[in-house]
């Protein structure tokens, strides 16, 4: 009996835990849908799993089945992995990845998204077929899903804007507990399309024709003399011109419309237009722009004729028409153009005949950079040389200048100025320097606007005082700093050198700077090349400078406060503008010029000079030169109330600053033919000298004599009475 109770009571217990286990799973699995795994066993790298089955609607009659899914666990957790992995691969890849089934989308990446211009909740649930254009999507998943095929497949995409582009797919396919499921990577292709339509291109033209068959003929018959029929070819085209007439109606068959000429698999055409490319490189890169390139021989009189060619460099060996051929035709009609002839190492005899008929220089093949660009610049330098003398000659010859209202700002009529005018018309178009001496305020900075303007330089006319400028702030006014260079140079900063390109740099005042800058100046006028400041990098300059100065720079470089090799870079031309005493002739022009310009800028009526004006300001040596002359007028116009110009505040900038208008330089100089004068005597001649410039005005010719006018005038009372005496005896 207590057998059968304590059975019962096991039976009982065992019932409810089974009916509470049953429970639990059955509310487990309609809330999760999965089964509940329990973990039983851990070792390393192993674990082992349960999972309860459970059968029956009570709990007495429920059967718990215990199943190893230890297996199935572990593929259900390396799933999981993969797809965290695809997750974040696919969002950092390059390639536009797609997740769809049954064409359509349900999952894509970022690349994706970017790639044909959709967001991503715009893309979820589209027909992958509707975005591919051809070929036909089916032939495209047939042929990439077939057994063994790796490669990726060419489609034509569409993009949401309409647009379509080239593109690579590549399909792969895996089951999923809902079935296949495929993923394709798209990239976008067209740049590598076109690179290779490119590289297509230039890999034909250096491939060989059919037309080779009929010119291996020509290549045979020298073939036995060299192995490599290319380079006789190149370097021995003498030997081919000995029989030029007899193959030369072959050859003309293996030459295009264009001039381009195939032998031995290479496009000749695309050879001669690298080189050209190169050696124009190479002039620009050192500031000689504006390079031409001609391939054809027979557009070369041509291109001269209607540009303005500065040298021309000419190779012997062309196409159609030789250089040997063209040279004599270039001089007949263009004498002045410097010629440069380029030979191979086998022509260099023809290139010395070629001197002989005209050409400047030559060079041989392969060409250094400093020798083209030094033989280049040494025949620019020429030719401008040369167009300068004619020039000079031309207006020797004749009193008329071209282009005389450049130089409306600069008031004379005085020939001197006019000659000078002349000058400046002759050497305005030059590349070198120009030095520009003269007085403090004779007019130095308009000669050299004169100048820029003539020169015909689309750049900027760029100013710049370098008085009192120390070498740093010197260094970066003219050549920039880049950011962080030093301390407070928080951003890039250009130098006037660089804002003055293709037009001038007008340095005032040259005569001041520091000897650390004349350093600097000196290899920027020397190459062309100057650093910014923090930087290693040169940098090219084609501004032409323009320097000014009151003071004698070979007097300076002789005692060495100016360098010499300095100044004579500065002075390849040298303008010295004349001072004001020297074109009195000019302040009647000058005075009612600043007469009119004050009376407008104050708002007054023009006054009139009194005549004596005009005799005053004759015989006044003007140490101030023209800017003295219009500080005065301006004076006296914003002093005067009348109708006339008071001469008083003229005569009272004058005071003290009168001087002779010549000095005696040294005593040898003055002559006396027999005995010396006594000092009454050279008085008495003095007197009558000042009175004589003076035109009789005694106020005027004691300003010029330095005494005041009653002192004048007794000094001349006492000669009349000592005349009257005399007449008297």
């Amino acid at each position: 009996m207590k057998s059968k109770n304590r059975v019962l009571v096991i039976t009982i217990f065992l019932g409810l835990i089974f009916w509470v286990l049953d429970t639990v799973f059955d509310y487990f699995y309609f809330y999760t849908g999965t089964m509940l795994d329990l973990l039983v066993l851990k070792v390393p790298k192993h674990e082992v799993y349960i999972r309860f089955i459970v059968i029956g609607l009570f709990f007495i009659f429920s059967l718990f089945i215990f199943k190893a899914v230890t297996g199935r666990k572990q593929a259900e957790k390396a799933h999981q992995n993969s797809e965290e992995r695809y997750q974040k691969l696919s969002e950092v890849a390059f390639e536009g990845i797609v997740l769809y089934s049954k064409g359509i989308i349900f999952d894509v990446n970022t690349a994706f998204t970017m790639t044909f211009g959709y967001e991503i909740k715009d893309i979820i649930g589209k027909n992958l077929e509707d975005l591919i254009i051809a070929p036909d999507y089916k032939d495209v998943y047939r042929a990439a899903t077939a057994s063994g095929n790796e490669e990726p497949h060419e489609i034509i995409a569409l993009k949401k804007d309409g647009t379509t582009f080239q593109a690579e797919i590549e399909i792969r396919e895996f089951l999923d507990t809902g079935g296949p499921v495929l993923v394709a990577s798209i990239r976008d292709v067209t740049r590598r399309k076109k690179a290779e339509k490119q590289a297509e291109i230039q890999q034909q033209q250096l491939i060989q024709t059919d037309k080779m068959a009929s010119l291996g003929v020509l290549v045979a018959g020298v073939a036995h003399e060299i192995n490599n029929p290319n380079q006789f070819i190149m370097s021995n085209s003498p030997i081919l011109k000995k029989a030029w007439n007899s193959v030369r109606p072959i050859i003309d068959r293996y030459y295009e419309e264009n001039g381009d000429m195939v032998v031995g698999g290479v496009n000749y055409s695309v050879m001669r237009e690298r080189i050209l490319q190169s050696l124009s490189g190479v002039l620009e890169s050192d500031g000689i722009g504006n390079v031409i390139c001609c391939q054809d021989s027979r557009k070369v009189m041509e291109i001269i004729t209607r540009h303005d060619i500065g040298v021309l460099l000419l190779d012997l060996t062309m196409p159609h028409i030789s250089g040997e051929e063209l040279l004599p035709a270039i001089k007949r009609d263009h004498p002045d153009l410097p010629i440069i002839i380029i030979t191979g190492m086998n022509e260099v005899s023809t290139a010395v005949e070629c001197m002989k008929m005209g050409a400047f220089d030559y060079l041989v093949k392969a060409i250094e950079n400093n020798k083209l660009v030094a033989s280049v610049r040494r025949a620019i330098e020429i030719k401008e040389l040369k167009e300068e003398n004619r020039s000079l000659k031309k207006r020797f010859l004749s009193d008329k200048l071209e282009k005389p209202e450049v130089f409306s700002a600069i008031i004379t009529s005085n020939n001197k100025m006019r000659s000078l005018f002349m000058y400046i018309e002759s050497i305005a178009k030059t590349t070198q320097s120009i030095l520009i001496t003269g007085e403090t305020g004779a007019g130095k900075e308009l000669v050299a606007r004169a100048i820029h303007t003539l020169s015909g330089r689309t750049g900027e006319y760029v100013i710049v005082n370098v008085a009192g400028l120390e070498d740093n702030m010197f260094t970066d006014t003219l050549f920039g700093h880049i950011k962080g260079a030093f301390t407070g140079a928080l951003q890039l900063r250009s130098g006037l050198v660089e804002t003055a390109a293709n037009g001038t740099l007008f340095l005032d005042e040259i005569g001041d700077l520091s000897s650390t800058s004349q350093v600097k100046l000196l290899r920027l006028l020397e190459t062309g090349e100057y650093f910014t400041i923090g930087s290693d990098v040169t940098k090219k300059s084609n501004a032409r400078i323009i320097a000014a100065t009151n003071k004698n720079l070979n007097d300076s470089a002789a005692i060495n406060r100016f360098r010499k090799d300095l100044y004579y870079r500065l002075s390849t031309h040298e303008i010295e503008v004349p001072p004001l005493r020297e074109r009195i002739d000019d302040l009647p022009l000058l005075i009612d010029h600043f007469l009119e310009i004050a009376s407008m800028e104050m708002g007054k009526i023009t006054p009139v000079p009194p005549s004596e004006l005009y005799t005053l300001l004759g015989v006044y040596h003007f140490p101030g030169n023209i800017r003295e002359l219009r500080a005065m007028i301006y004076d006296a116009v914003s002093k005067h109330k009348s109708g006339t110009l008071p001469m008083e505040s003229f005569k009272k900038a004058m005071i003290g600053k009168s001087r002779p208008i010549s000095r005696v330089q040294n005593e040898s100089s003055v002559i006396f033919s027999h005995s010396i004068p006594t000092l009454k005597e050279v008085t008495k001649l003095t007197i009558n000298e000042a009175l004589k410039k003076a035109k009789g005005n005694q106020s005027i010719a004691a300003q010029i004599l330095g005494i005041s006018r009653p002192a004048l005038n007794k000094r001349l009372s006492r000669e009349a009475s000592e005349r009257d005496e005399q007449s008297g005896l």
